[in-house]
């Protein structure tokens, strides 16, 4: 599906460039949380719900890993 293509390449392309300058620190921009790792959170189920793979970001999936505040993590509202 042409829409499911165009999501995943421009969905890769932000990615990959989030990935680039995150650090070992654990975080996007040091050893704390920061907004810009409240704001991954919604991209990555995003990637997940329309399939996107995120293998090529292990950074991006490390600060995932390493858990956030109670808000930032709750699931987005059902109406």
């Amino acid at each position: 599906m042409q829409v499911s293509n165009s999501i995943a390449t421009w969905m890769g392309n932000g990615h990959a460039a989030v990935e680039a300058p995150i650090g070992d620190d654990g975080f996007c921009f040091g050893s704390e949380p920061s907004l810009a790792d409240v704001c991954l959170i919604p991209q990555l189920y995003a990637a997940r719900r329309f399939e996107v793979p995120l293998d090529a970001c292990p950074r991006i999936l490390h600060v995932e890993e390493r858990g956030l505040p109670d808000v930032a993590r709750q699931e987005p509202l059902r109406d």
